[in-house]
């Protein structure tokens, strides 16, 4: 459902779930998998998909606790640029054409609130949704370096929300939403049928830094890719070598 004529009212602030009203996917493991890649390595990417059955049997919080774990511990905070060359183009693609009217078609002060990591978001969402705020967790950095954890609370969840904030999520979000005065929920039935944003609808010219993957990396997609890339290198009918560098 849309927010109704009468809420798009300038002087109110629409709050909106990154992952449930923008993106038509419904698993953010590909974007951590990018990260793994471009800013870990194939090692790193290797072992995050040797755990996605694991994945998906702890449930979506101890999850995302450890995607965030395997992605993250040990990469500098100081040289970490995935969120504003890489991700962008991929949160692009899978932005749902419906979810983006629905945020953009709103002039008011626009919040972006996210599951994952804000180091990840929040270049796009200012950048590209141009929004004024970004809420999403914030990662514990020791020696410059990111640990692997996340801070048990939205730092900066506190005085976001008021009384004349309109909400915008998908059924299992409400919670996070409930002190907006106005809540409207996305169908997630019929969030699988939205559209891909075409391309002319960008928000903005988009800059892609070219990264080591060109595709989506999906379970299936990536561990395809780790089997090529594992493949002996033969010289005629002689393996003289393998793909596979980790």
């Amino acid at each position: 459902m849309s927010p109704a004529e009468q809420d798009l009212n300038p002087n109110r602030s629409l709050v909106f779930h990154m992952e449930g009203v923008l993106l038509r996917s419904f698993s953010v493991f590909p974007y951590f998998m990018l990260v793994a890649f471009e800013a870990g390595g194939p090692l790193r990417a290797f072992v995050l998909l040797l755990l996605y059955p694991l994945l998906c049997l702890v449930g979506r919080k101890i999850g995302m606790k450890i995607m965030v774990f395997v992605t993250f511990v040990g990469l500098k905070e100081e040289t970490f640029r995935i969120g504003s060359t890489v991700l962008p183009k991929f949160f692009l693609e899978d932005i749902g054409n419906e979810g983006f009217d629905m945020v953009m078609k709103y002039c008011g002060r626009k919040i972006g609130v996210s599951e994952m990591p804000r180091v990840m978001v929040e270049r796009f969402l200012r950048d590209y949704l141009r929004v004024e705020g970004v809420v999403g967790k914030e990662l514990k950095v020791i020696s410059g370096h990111f640990t692997g954890l996340m801070e048990e609370k939205n730092t900066d969840l506190d005085g976001v929300f008021s009384s004349l904030d309109i909400g915008l999520c998908c059924f299992k979000n409400r919670k996070l939403f409930s002190q907006c005065e106005v809540v409207y929920l996305v169908n997630e039935g019929e969030k699988g049928n939205w559209e891909a944003l075409p391309r002319e609808k960008y928000p903005r010219e988009l800059i892609f830094h070219d990264g080591r993957l060109a595709f989506r990396p999906t379970p299936i997609a990536t561990l395809f890719m780790h089997q090529q890339r594992a493949k002996p290198v033969g010289h005629e009918g002689k393996t003289t070598g393998c793909t596979l560098c980790l």
